[in-house]
């Protein structure tokens, strides 16, 4: 048990002011703190969140339970234009980003991404547009580039990867 000297304060008079007469001075008496404030904070793990665009809902939910399983906060858009919306209003850490989408697609998205940004990840058949040419337009925006179908240990990987190449 650890302990702590307390003071006590000098009597006051019933109108609440310090009595004139010199006293003793008051004893000195140990305080029990208890154990709570000498034990480690545990802080809690925040997960790393990760938003996840495809239009195909499908792909969405299979690649979105596997980061869940390992332990992720997933978000889900289906299009460029809401995974915009919930990059401004959301804090999200890595982006997994499909190329190819009807509407406002992943180029699209890409061509709008400010400074703070999180860390992107494309992934694609590359059938309309190659790597290379996504790296030409998106310049370092794009962390890494899979090939679809993406396989459970890329995505994680790369990932993984990317939380480590940008840490909180």
């Amino acid at each position: 048990m650890v302990s702590v000297a307390a003071v006590l304060a000098p009597p006051r008079n019933r109108e609440g002011f310090e009595d004139d007469q010199p006293e003793a001075p008051p004893p000195v008496r140990p305080v029990p703190l208890g154990d709570s404030p000498l034990e480690p904070v545990s802080v809690p793990h925040t997960p790393r969140r990760v938003l996840l665009v495809d239009d195909d809902a499908a792909v969405r939910e299979t690649l979105g339970e596997i980061l869940e399983q390992e332990g992720y906060e997933v978000t889900r858009a289906s299009d460029g234009q809401e995974a915009l919306f919930l990059l401004v209003w959301g804090s999200v850490d890595v982006l997994v980003l499909d190329l190819a989408m009807p509407g406002y697609g992943g180029l699209w998205l890409l061509n709008r991404l400010g400074p703070a940004m999180p860390t992107v990840i494309v992934y694609s058949a590359f059938e309309y547009v190659t790597e290379a040419e996504v790296r030409a337009r998106a310049g370092s925006k794009v962390f890494r580039c899979l090939r679809k179908p993406v396989s459970p240990p890329a995505l994680l990987s790369a990932v993984a990867d990317a939380i480590r190449q940008n840490p909180r």
